[in-house]
């Protein structure tokens, strides 16, 4: 494997890692906001 395809393989894993943080973030915050605004 070439040194390019390492990069590329590494800032997709980075990618997908933010992706599932960014998730986990942003549901438990949502579910916050849903229980703010109904009390």
């Amino acid at each position: 494997m070439s040194l390019r395809g390492n990069c590329i393989a590494i800032d997709e894993a980075i990618s997908g890692v933010w992706l599932l943080f960014h998730e986990i973030a942003t549901q438990p915050m949502a579910a916050r906001n849903d229980n703010f605004l109904q009390i």
